[in-house]
């Protein structure tokens, strides 16, 4: 699976630290989604106030991301193809307080 440049700016994620995503992949939802508002991250995992970055895992900016938003014009048999995506929902609690804002509907 190829690799994206992420930029994660879902602070309040257990895997976040520094705009970079320590999961190592997400994936993408929004199977029907035809707007940014319509899709998340399905990987968002919420830091209570004051649980640190899982230190067991390495932080980086290029991870593999699997992509079910369906309609977008980078998904590529539900792998994104775009270089670059950025994810929002700075405050998030819960995956659909998140969404990529690099979707971009094919429709």
């Amino acid at each position: 699976m190829e690799k994206t440049y992420l930029d994660c700016y879902v602070t309040s994620c257990v895997y976040n630290g520094n705009r970079c995503c320590g999961k190592g992949d997400i994936v993408v939802e929004g199977k029907d989604a035809r707007e940014n508002k319509e899709t998340c991250c399905g990987s968002f995992k919420e830091r209570k106030s004051s649980q640190p970055v899982n230190s067991n895992v390495s932080l980086t900016k290029d991870i593999a991301i699997i992509c079910e938003a369906c309609n977008c014009r980078f998904n590529d048999d539900k792998n994104c193809k775009a270089e670059h995506i950025s994810v929002a929902g700075a405050n998030a609690c819960e995956c659909s307080e998140t969404e990529c804002a690099s979707f971009d509907c094919e429709c």
